[in-house]
C-alpha cells in the first residue's frame, strides 16, 4: 500500500470553498474505494497561514474504477491552493483500532536520514513502540520513500482526542527524534469542521 500526502497552502479566503468542492464530489466521506481508499482531508491547527493536507491510500496502480480519485481532487483543490507539494510513501501494515468516535486530530511527522541504514533502525523502533500508545490513537501508519541519496520516514496517526499522557505537539519519543537529520511535525483538524468553525462567533 502507498500513501499519497498532499500539503498545500490555502489561498486567502478559499478554505471553505475547498471543503465545499470536495464534499460536492463525495471526496470527504473517508470510505474505502477500489484502488484509491480511505481519503483524509485536514487543516493545520494553530496560528499562521492555513495549510490543507489531503491523504489517500493507494492499493492498486490503476487507481479507482473511475480513474485516479486524486486527479479529481487535484482539479478541485488547485484553484484554492497558493502552492502544494505531493509525496508518496510505501507503507507497512497499519495499526487500526475500532472506535465509534471519529478522529479529531491528525498527527503527521516526516524525518529524513542521510546515513545508510538509519531508516531501517528507525522503522524497527517505531514498530516496537507504536502498539504501546494509548487508545486515544485510532490509526497509525509508518512509511518510507527515497529522495535522492536520502531516505524519509513518515509516521501518520489519528487521534480521537489529545493524549492524556503526552503532548502531540512534541516528539513522542525524544530519543528517536534526535536521530533525524531533518524533522517535520504537524497537527491537523478535519476539513469537515471548516464551515462550523468559520460560523462560530469570536
Amino acid at each position: 500500500m502507498i500513501v499519497r500526502i498532499v500539503r498545500g497552502r490555502v489561498a486567502p479566503g478559499r478554505l471553505v470553498v475547498a471543503r465545499q468542492a470536495l464534499a460536492a464530489a463525495d471526496l470527504l466521506r473517508g470510505e474505502w474505494r477500489p484502488g484509491v481508499v480511505r481519503p483524509h482531508a485536514w487543516v493545520r491547527m494553530g496560528d499562521g497561514p492555513e495549510e490543507l493536507v489531503w491523504l489517500d491510500f493507494i492499493t492498486a496502480p490503476s487507481g479507482s474504477r473511475n480513474g485516479d480519485d486524486f486527479s479529481v481532487a487535484s482539479r478541485l483543490l488547485a484553484p484554492n491552493l497558493a502552492a502544494h507539494q505531493v509525496a508518496h510513501f510505501e507503507l507497512e501494515q497499519p495499526l487500526i483500532r475500532e472506535s465509534a468516535v471519529e478522529p479529531a486530530i491528525l498527527r503527521l511527522t516526516v524525518g529524513g536520514f542521510s546515513a545508510r541504514g538509519a531508516d531501517v533502525r528507525m522503522q524497527d523502533l517505531l514498530r516496537e513502540r507504536i502498539p504501546a500508545i494509548s487508545r486515544e490513537m485510532t490509526e497509525a501508519y509508518v512509511g518510507r520513500r527515497i529522495v535522492g541519496r536520502a531516505v524519509e520516514v513518515t509516521f501518520i496517526s489519528t487521534w480521537i482526542r489529545a493524549a492524556a499522557d503526552r503532548s502531540l505537539a512534541e516528539p513522542l519519543w525524544p530519543d528517536i527524534a534526535v536521530r533525524y537529520d531533518t524533522f517535520y511535525l504537524g497537527l491537523y483538524r478535519p476539513l469537515t469542521d471548516t464551515e462550523e468553525a468559520s460560523a462560530t462567533p469570536g
